[in-house]
């Protein structure tokens, strides 16, 4: 199973929790499409970035998704060799739910994604970068399983990851930084899971040390919790076995205290719901739902 789809099964679990939410949640993702196709980031405008989360939530929740139009916006960044790394991922990801990826484009992504492999054997956000990041790696990967093809060297790509592993089992996104984060760690936990690797016990053990009042922390100290630090160590600790029913009931909670408006926000100190965040609020509640 790919990154893509342990994702959207996860999603489309989160239909089973009592009261509906993913249903309600659906409706505030509607209502951020715009005229042209794409969905809004939080300046209201349509974003690459946000159109990926909201379409992809929305297919996972098997609502009616207006794909042609989608399309026609994901079509107006043909010029591939523009986008950085991030937003390639978003737009292959959006072709791969939408089934649609033509073979020009197809190529033109293939070409582009080894613009960012680093001089180590990993990945990078920064073209030709001498080391790789855990969600360069992350990315990239997610990228080759959405054009369908496979990665080369992958050993030289666990090696590079594998460099930016902490003492405490964590992992740090950048060799510069040494401490590790919980998204750093949840991107290199899927990555190695996806490619057959073991997960070690104490990087496991990490993550669990870093849930308080409900939610993760996004660091070893950091002061509260965040969505994305919880949907992702929820993933995370998901795809790799570990039993989450001590946590289940607080994490409901915790991700219930951050509605907004139908949506989600991404903290207690957030005010503004958006499709990014609501669609970690059901990528959490998926997992957390009850078999």
């Amino acid at each position: 199973m790919t990154i893509r789809r342990e994702m959207t099964e996860a999603i489309r679990r989160a239909k089973s929790l009592p009261g509906d939410p993913a249903g309600l949640v659906a409706e505030f993702l509607r209502s951020q499409l715009n005229e042209d196709g794409g969905f809004a980031g939080r300046d209201g405008r349509s974003d690459l970035y946000y159109t990926m989360f909201a379409a992809e939530a929305l297919t996972s929740l098997d609502e009616d998704v207006p794909f042609q139009k989608i399309k026609r916006y994901l079509d107006g960044f043909a010029d591939i060799h523009s986008l950085d790394l991030i937003h390639m991922g978003c737009l292959m990801r959006n072709y791969a739910n939408l089934e649609s990826l033509c073979k020009n484009t197809k190529q033109k992504a293939i070409e582009r994604v080894k613009d960012f492999r680093s001089s180590d054997g990993g990945f990078s956000s920064i073209e030709s970068a001498g080391h790789g990041s855990a969600y360069g790696i992350f990315i990239a990967l997610g990228i080759y399983q959405d054009l369908g093809i496979e990665v080369e060297n992958t050993e030289k790509m666990i090696e590079s990851l594998q460099q930016l592993r902490q003492p405490d089992g964590s992992y740090a996104n950048e060799r510069s930084v040494m401490i590790g984060s919980v998204p750093a760690t949840a991107a290199a936990v899927t990555t190695l899971h996806e490619l057959g690797e073991p997960i070690p016990s104490d990087t496991m053990g990490w993550l669990m040390s870093q849930c308080r009042d409900g939610g993760f922390r996004p660091f070893a100290g950091a002061p509260e919790p965040g969505l994305l630090s919880t949907a992702t160590a929820i993933h995370a600790l998901s795809i790799s076995a570990v039993p989450l029913d001590s946590l289940r009931d607080d994490c409901l909670r915790y991700i219930a205290s951050l509605k907004n408006n139908d949506g989600f926000r991404g903290s207690s100190a957030d005010n503004t719901s958006d499709c990014e965040y609501t669609y970690y609020a059901l990528l959490a509640m998926g997992h957390l739902a009850k078999p």
